[in-house]
């Protein structure tokens, strides 16, 4: 049977302030900060219902429990989440409330994946879209951008511009969706080319276009089809989500981003989501706008977005640039991202040998190395020892999603650049390492 990991929503319920409660068939016991506030002992579902004023029926959650599928019930005058869990369920409640603009819109990207949770839960169960297998990646995906919607802020001022390849950003949002897509019947194609590139906050955009597909597969019919499209010109880009459904009532556009409760089903392309994704997109300066279309003729949104900086395509030959100020191993297996660091730091003089997740024969001829940490096949602190171990004498820089472990801290001479980040700045700094060091040698010698 197939069952989540109460574990994996212990984070996100206290990040949220959230109430989750866990029923291991025999008593009900506290799993977020908040709820063991308001229920710090184990107590049978009848006691801990009454303990917390009634708020839920012990019923229901025996229910759910045998049944061990996703489920709402009431809960006080708010609603319930039911789900299976490892050794037993998850009572999730949401809080609902006024808050900020980016208190709220994290709560509504999150509310929004946890009911992706439940959808992909559906899926697990009635073994559809390939395997169970695939249903956990669409879990663990549907967690991700919930932590993504938590950890980056609605503007983007702290999350510095990237590079975004527009094609795989669309497809792994597209993959998120799949249950919703496939239980409203809705077909979608995709005109973009693989290498067209924003250059902006990664999350911004993802959210962008995460609301967009979502609340056109909640309002279009079985047989609609929504087409993705994208163009640049003149140092922008165009991306276009249109459809063919019942497009959007002329009483509603004039309100459509303007801030307000997000509404359900027909009305859903509209209310409170859109007004968030504008307001984000206008603060890292891209834009939304809904094409204008007779009633009936569907719905055609339009993003203009800034587009990454063309840079020369490097070398094929391996021959070192004329005025090239280094050599560096870099290890990244994001083939997209190692192409624009490699083309990036060729721009400062830097000579880049790029691999996926192993080291070349010559480590010792490196003045520097990039390594990910997060490699999909390897550990990139397993690949830094044994750097070592083969003779690389050069600068060390290290690079990921998150903090830097205190294992890596203590490195001599490495530096670590947290993702996203600017890659002509990365360029720089590594270029900068590789002068230090070899002025330092230098001044050796002459001593």
């Amino acid at each position: 049977m197939f069952t989540l990991k109460k574990k994996d929503f212990r984070w996100l319920a206290n990040r949220l302030g959230w109430r989750v409660y866990f029923f291991d068939g025999h008593s009900v016991s506290a799993l977020s900060d908040r709820a063991r506030a308001e229920l710090p002992d184990a107590l049978s579902p009848e006691k801990a219902s009454e303990a917390l004023g009634g708020a839920f029926s012990p019923e229901a959650l025996k229910l759910a429990y045998h049944e061990r599928r996703p489920r709402h019930i009431p809960y006080l005058r708010e609603e319930g989440l039911l789900l299976p869990a490892s050794g037993g369920t998850l009572l999730i409640v949401p809080e609902h409330q006024s808050q900020s603009m980016n208190s709220a819109m994290a709560k509504h990207d999150t509310a929004h994946a946890l009911s992706l949770v439940m959808a992909w839960s559906r899926v697990a169960e009635r073994e559809e879209l390939g395997s169970r297998r695939a249903a956990m990646e669409g879990i663990r995906s549907a967690v991700g951008a919930a932590k993504m919607a938590l950890d980056a802020p609605l503007g983007g001022h702290q999350e510095r511009p990237s590079h975004v390849r527009l094609h795989a950003l669309a497809e792994e949002v597209i993959a998120l969706l799949a249950p919703l897509r496939n239980e409203a019947g809705v077909r979608i194609s995709m005109e973009i080319e693989p290498t067209l590139t924003a250059y902006m906050p990664r999350t911004i955009l993802y959210r962008a276009l995460w609301n967009l597909l979502e609340n056109a597969f909640k309002a279009l019919r079985r047989g609609d089809r929504v087409t993705l499209r994208a163009w640049e010109s003149d140092g922008r880009i165009a991306l276009e989500v249109r459809d063919n459904g019942p497009g959007i009532p002329p009483q509603k556009r004039s309100r459509l981003f303007t801030r307000g409760p997000a509404l359900v089903g027909e009305e859903s392309r509209g209310g409170f989501g859109l007004s968030g994704i504008a307001e984000g997109l206008r603060a890292v300066g891209a834009s939304i706008e809904l094409e204008p279309a007779p009633p009936g003729a569907g719905a055609c949104f339009i993003l203009d977005l800034p587009a990454a900086p063309r840079v020369p395509k490097r070398a094929r030959s391996g021959v070192r640039a004329v005025n090239s100020t280094g050599r560096v191993l870099l290890l990244e297996d994001d083939p997209s991202l190692r192409e624009v660091l490699a083309a990036t730091f060729e721009l400062e003089g830097l000579h880049v040998d790029g691999y996926d997740s192993s080291l070349p024969e010559d480590v010792h001829a490196y003045d520097a190395a990039l390594i990910d940490l997060n490699l999909s096949h390897r550990s990139g602190l397993e690949l830094t020892a044994e750097l070592y171990k083969r003779g690389f004498r050069g600068v060390l820089h290290l690079m990921s999603g998150g903090e830097a472990p205190e294992s890596v801290r203590s490195l001599p001479e490495m530096s670590f650049l947290r993702k996203p980040f600017d890659p002509l700045e990365a360029a720089r700094i590594v270029r900068n390492s590789i002068d230090k060091k070899r002025r330092s040698a230098v001044d050796s010698r002459a001593l």
